[in-house]
Parts: C-alpha cells; sequence; structure tokens
C-alpha cells in the first residue's frame, strides 16, 4: 500500500482536514463546522471520527495512513503536544492534545500551531520550495504567522514568535480572543471583522450590504463587504 498521512486544520469555524501522500499532493478531502463540538470533548471525538473515517477511505484508495499531523491555533508547546489555549475556540485550555488524539486513534499525532505547520508545507511542497528562509502569514477567524529559518521552523522561547495577530496596535482598542485589547486579530480577524460591520450596520449605516442581508438573504462576510466596495458602497470601502 502507499504512504500517506492525515492533515488536520483546527480553524476557529471549520475543521479541515485532507489526506495527504508522500508528495504533498491531496487524495481526500472533508471539512465539518468547529461549532458542531460543543464542548472540548465532543470537538476531539468529532475530529477522532472524521479521522477514522477518512482512514477506511484512504484504505479503500491503496492508501495507508502512517499518522496525523495537526495544525491548530495558539500557542503550541510542541514537544508535549501541548496546547496552552484557542485564542478563538473556548475550553481549550491547558490541553494535552496529541495524548488524547492519539489515545482515540491508536497511530502517531504531532501538533504544531497552525501557521507554522502551513510555512513548513510551503517551503516543503509549495510556494517556498527551494528556500530556506521564509515567512507565512494566515488570515481567517484569527490571523497568524510562521517563521523558517535556515531550513526549520522557529518558534521562540514560548512558541509563539510568529503570533503576529497578537501583537498590540491599540491599548484602548477592542478586546481580543486571547484576552488583550487592540491586537491586529481584533481588528482584521474575520469574526471581529464582521460582527464590527453588524454593528455599524444596526446603528443605522446606509449601505448595499443591508439590502443583500435582509432582503436576498446572503451571509455577512469580508467577501461581500469586498464585492459591496467594488460595487462603490461608500460604507463598505
Amino acid at each position: 500500500m502507499k504512504r500517506s498521512a492525515i492533515g488536520v486544520d483546527i480553524g476557529g469555524t471549520t475543521v479541515k482536514l485532507g489526506l495527504v501522500d508522500t508528495r504533498g499532493k491531496i487524495i481526500l478531502k472533508d471539512v465539518f463546522p468547529t461549532t458542531q463540538g460543543k464542548t472540548r470533548a465532543a470537538l476531539l471525538e468529532g475530529m477522532a471520527q472524521h479521522i477514522r473515517a477518512m482512514i477506511l477511505k484512504a484504505g479503500a484508495k491503496g492508501f495507508h495512513v502512517s499518522g496525523v499531523g495537526v495544525g491548530a491555533p495558539g500557542p503550541i508547546d510542541t514537544r508535549r503536544g501541548f496546547v496552552y489555549f484557542f485564542p478563538n475556540i473556548p475550553g481549550w485550555k491547558n490541553t494535552f492534545l496529541t495524548k488524547l488524539l492519539s489515545a482515540k486513534l491508536k497511530i502517531p499525532v504531532r501538533v504544531d500551531n497552525d501557521a507554522n505547520a502551513m510555512a513548513l508545507g510551503e517551503v516543503t511542497f509549495g510556494a517556498g520550495r527551494n528556500t530556506k528562509n521564509a515567512i507565512a502569514l494566515t488570515l481567517g477567524t484569527g490571523v497568524g504567522g510562521g517563521m523558517v529559518i535556515d531550513g526549520k521552523l522557529f518558534a521562540g522561547a514560548t512558541f509563539s514568535a510568529a503570533e503576529i495577530g497578537h501583537i498590540i496596535i491599540n491599548e484602548n482598542g477592542p478586546r481580543c480572543g486571547c484576552g488583550n485589547n487592540g491586537c491586529i486579530e481584533a481588528y482584521v480577524g474575520n469574526g471581529h471583522f464582521v460582527r464590527y460591520v453588524r454593528e455599524r450596520l444596526a446603528r443605522g449605516e446606509k449601505s448595499i450590504l443591508n439590502a443583500w442581508i435582509k432582503k436576498e438573504r446572503r451571509e455577512l462576510s469580508p467577501l461581500l463587504v469586498a464585492q459591496a466596495a467594488r460595487q462603490g458602497d461608500a460604507f463598505s470601502k
């Protein structure tokens, strides 16, 4: 059977899974809402169920799954597979994620910060191939970063060297999911951005977005705001 691994990306909105061969080619994909697991235990079990299902599908395609790699938001002690906390997912403070998930799956599990995992993936298989030094940025529910220096991931003494989303740019700014005020993420992270736009619209701001959301039942998102801006909507600009 051909060797493969399963990658899991735990996001604030969705959990994405992919079966990947030794050349980095994605063979299978899966996704489910992060909110499907309302507690830490429920989300862990949800991940385990989706991974088991993917292992079965992999076997049917002639692939043996050697292990699971998890990219998770927030500072991660990779030596212990330990999650300090997830800024945008409650209930995950001080969790031995590797130990808990590998006990459910009975196969090797490794965990790292999601942006670190992305940075390493890009240097190995993607846009950063043939480079030894790279910086990768992520923008989704949160804002993250990963650094590869001399071909190796650089996490820093506290495993948060590239957490640019939690650099404070306004100490009197809005509350961030990490607990601080005025972080970059509190301004441009998906969740914070959507809440800010919704609050402004509720206060009576005039925008084409009002009609799109109420009459056309379109979901408010950064993409929708960008589309309105391209059509000349002053508020969206």
